[in-house]
């Protein structure tokens, strides 16, 4: 699962997606589609995400993370810059 968290107000702010780990780009990429709609209803009604305070949480059991191949993860982006993930 993926969660997007804002640093400021701790709270979880996009869509959760579960994935089979073989198709987690797949679901980063609806993320990142998803993520660009709240961006985009954002800059309608003048508020602002940023980018530098929100982190991506990958959430899971304890076996399957520790065996994910985290650098081949597509990365979460807030309009062109990259999420940072947490960690």
């Amino acid at each position: 699962m993926l969660w997007l968290r804002t640093k400021e107000t701790s709270e979880y702010s996009a869509v959760i997606m579960g994935s089979l780990r073989a198709r987690m780009n797949v679901t980063v990429e609806y993320l990142n589609q998803d993520v660009s709609c709240i961006l985009t209803w954002c800059i309608t009604n003048c508020l602002k995400i940023n980018p530098s305070k929100s982190q991506a949480i990958l959430l899971g059991t304890t076996r399957p993370l520790k065996s994910f191949d985290y650098a081949n993860l597509y990365s979460v982006k807030i309009g062109n810059s990259v999420v940072a993930p947490s960690g």
